[in-house]
């Protein structure tokens, strides 16, 4: 693993949908799929780039998310402000 990198955890029943709400990527088609990864861009409410990441499956209902580590904080304060009442577990 790369010093300049972060992976966060998104786990849960709800992990998809959190994810498809908040990037630029069809998440759901790509869980669909059988591709490994897929590069996306995380936006905010008025759609400008908070940070570019790479998704990567994780067992069950989990995605890893791969995102420099300067956004990392960031990135996680803005998942954990979406993600309500979602049955999501967010973790470094």
């Amino acid at each position: 693993m790369l010093a300049a990198r972060k992976v966060l955890s998104v786990r849960g029943a709800d992990a998809a949908k959190l994810l498809q709400g908040l990037c630029s990527s069809d998440v759901h088609a790509w869980l669909g799929g059988d591709a490994p990864g897929l590069a996306t861009a995380f936006l905010t409410n008025k759609g400008r780039v908070l940070a570019d990441a790479l998704f990567w499956r994780e067992r069950d209902d989990g995605v890893l998310v791969d995102v420099a580590a300067a956004h990392a904080p960031r990135l996680l304060k803005h998942l954990k402000m979406y993600k309500l009442r979602a049955m999501v577990r967010l973790a470094e």
